[in-house]
């Protein structure tokens, strides 16, 4: 339903709304199967069969909704290039102890199925994971809206979804395991689904950054503290910061920053940069990131809408400086000020109040 009530998605957002919708209707086929046959109910170790035969492409569609997004293209072709080889070496086993049992008992096929699968859901777990780690800082350094829906999906959202695959390995072939697991993996899903549609109304400010393809460019979490040594010694031209510094000027006084789904790569194709000299001034000559450099511009020109015009709601406000949500400008204005927008305007009247009273008594 999602489908047609959300704007501002992407081709890669769209592509991990089918492989969800897919792994979906694999696990409620499974189920349905499963109920149908008795399957669990007759024997232990066939409906172990079934669990590794149906769990293995709904976890690499589970997984792969996350590196669609997260991971460049040529990881992600690699990642569906193993994910169909290892599905299909499930299958290819499951027929093989088929037509040398006859039924779902397959004494000597099964621990085989069994290897791979943990294998299969090892690589599906900590490959996304990786992805996570290298697109993670760059969406929150360069997007300027309210990242929530994406750190919601990316942390806690993952975080159970990985969980729950990972004790799938032993829970299908104990029991006992299995009925913990299920309720708690029937709440990750409908979770994961939840923050995944959520995402999906929040993606216009991150799209633009999620779809450069930047790994020739960007380093693993290992190399950060290097390259930000290398950074601090290297001193940025003043004719560069100068031109750079003058089209971002015009950029604010233009009200770029109004618009509340605006990223770094929106901002470059705007000022006529490229988003690498962008990226180098904000942290060569800035040292700062285009979040905080921007959120500063919006606080200030908040601040003095709220001086000027006391009476605008915080909404008001928010929407004409550039905020993507109230709960945005309220978070703004406590990490910068301490206080919500409400302290800081009565605040500022106390101020003025104090001021009126001096001038009087003089």
């Amino acid at each position: 339903m999602s489908y047609f009530i959300q704007e501002g998605t992407n081709r890669r957002y769209e592509r991990s709304r089918w492989m969800l919708v897919t792994a979906v209707l694999l696990l409620a086929l499974h189920y349905f199967l499963q109920m149908r046959f008795s399957i669990r109910a007759t024997t232990d170790a066939g409906a172990t069969v079934v669990n590794i035969l149906f769990y293995t492409p709904a976890a690499f569609l589970f997984s792969g909704s996350v590196l669609g997004l997260e991971g460049d293209r040529r990881r992600f072709r690699s990642y569906v290039l193993f994910g169909a080889m290892c599905t299909f070496l499930i299958l290819l086993l499951f027929f093989i102890g088929w037509l040398r049992n006859g039924c779902l008992e397959m004494p000597y096929v099964q621990p085989i199925m069994h290897a791979v699968y943990f294998v299969v859901m090892t690589v599906f777990v900590l490959v996304p994971w990786k992805a996570i780690r290298r697109s993670r800082k760059r969406v929150i350094n360069e997007t300027g809206g309210d990242i929530v829906p994406y750190k919601r999906f990316v942390g806690s959202a993952y975080l159970l979804m990985s969980t729950t695959l990972s004790v799938l390995v032993i829970a299908i072939v104990w029991r006992p395991l299995l009925f913990i697991i299920a309720p708690f993996g029937l709440f990750a899903i409908f979770f994961y689904v939840l923050c995944f549609v959520y995402l999906g109304f929040g993606m216009a400010s991150i799209r633009d950054v999620l779809d450069e393809d930047v790994s020739g460019e960007e380093s693993c979490g290992a190399d950060d503290d290097s390259d930000n040594k290398e950074k601090e010694s290297v001193l940025y031209p003043a004719e560069m910061a100068e031109k750079v510094g003058m089209a971002l000027d015009k950029w604010v006084k233009e009200g770029g920053y109004r618009d509340s789904s605006t990223n770094i790569s929106k901002v470059s194709r705007e000022v006529f940069l490229s988003r690498r000299e962008l990226s180098e001034y904000f942290d060569l000559h800035l040292h700062s990131t285009f979040r905080i450099w921007l959120s500063d511009i919006r606080l200030a020109e908040a601040q003095k809408m709220i001086a000027a015009h006391p009476e605008y709601s915080n909404d008001t406000i928010s929407s004409s400086c550039g905020f993507s949500s109230r709960s945005q400008l309220y978070k703004i204005f406590s990490d910068k000020l301490g206080m919500s927008p409400k302290q800081w305007r009565e605040k500022l009247g106390m101020e003025e109040q104090k001021g009126s009273n001096s001038d009087e008594n003089e």
